[in-house]
């Protein structure tokens, strides 16, 4: 019997996905190679794993053995490798990252030069999205996100957090009503993060909620700064100088506004190879210094 291991990994990330549809998605992998491979694992084994449907795929009983059996031993695979590269000093691989699109353009991009400098016999894979990520099956050795992941295996440090503001162009605010208070802001054009329903402000135990309407809003801080820019309304954005320009202006900045915390998760397990310990212990550094 001749078995593909990564065939057995991409039928744990089948699995874990519910679907082959969102496997597709998750893996970024075409939906009739992973049937394919999911057949060719069967035929490997010649047992039948799981029935596919339309509502998505349900293991029988010894589908359900394997994957338990299939999660333990890419577990055991990583921490084999971990050993053997442990036994080098210096960190060298390849070290895969899985970041959101705001966190990678305005937090990881400015530090990656120096970090490749300090650990030239290291390469990187960067996997940008916003995506729900499973750490083991997706092979993900850190992640950097603003919340934690409800697993035991995966630990998860708060590197920062993120003071937010209210931000418009000067151009936009010229011939606009006053903005002096929180309420002030419905009568702006608002500008958001598509999951942000709600933006907080409290001042001198006064605490004032309000519910944007936004004119335009995306998934994206940089889309959203870009708008600013453009002078198309009034933003809550991160006060990150890789978003904000020098000469847009901070409105209601006697307001505190929530802070954004910043994560970085990883399989505890992986946490002692020198590969990985290298970005953590980088990524700490450089956010203690800011």
């Amino acid at each position: 019997m001749n078995v593909d291991l990564n065939d057995i990994r991409l039928f744990v990330g089948v699995v874990q996905a519910g679907s082959l549809s969102q496997a597709e998605i998750l893996l970024n992998i075409p939906k009739s190679r992973l049937s394919r491979r999911l057949t060719q694992l069967e035929q490997s084994l010649g047992i039948c794993l799981m029935e596919r449907g339309k509502k998505g795929i349900m293991l029988n009983e010894l589908g359900s053995q394997f994957f338990q059996q299939a999660q333990i031993m890419l577990q055991n695979a990583q921490l084999a490798i971990d050993s053997v590269q442990s036994q080098s000093q210096q960190p060298q691989g390849l070290l895969r990252l899985s970041v959101s699109n705001d966190i990678a353009h305005a937090v990881l991009a400015p530090l990656l030069p120096e970090y490749l400098s300090l650990y030239p016999a290291v390469n990187l894979d960067i996997e940008v999205n916003n995506q729900r990520i499973h750490m083991i099956q997706d092979g993900v050795d850190i992640a950097l996100r603003v919340r934690t992941i409800d697993s035991e295996q995966v630990v998860a440090h708060k590197l920062r957090e993120i003071n937010t503001g209210i931000y418009a162009h000067p151009d936009y605010l010229a011939h606009r009503p006053a903005l002096l208070q929180p309420h002030d802001l419905y009568l702006h054009q608002l500008l958001g993060k598509s999951e942000i329903s709600h933006w907080h402000f409290e001042k001198n135990q006064q605490k004032i909620q309000i519910e944007p309407l936004y004119r335009i809003r995306s998934g994206s801080f940089q889309l959203v700064a870009q708008l600013v820019e453009q002078a198309q309304g009034v933003a809550m954005l991160p006060c990150n100088p890789a978003l904000i320009q020098p000469h847009w202006q901070r409105l209601l900045s006697d307001w505190q506004m929530p802070r954004v915390p910043l994560y970085l998760l990883y399989y505890k397990n992986r946490g002692n190879a020198p590969i990985v310990r290298s970005m953590i212990q980088f990524l700490k550094q450089k956010m203690a210094e800011i």
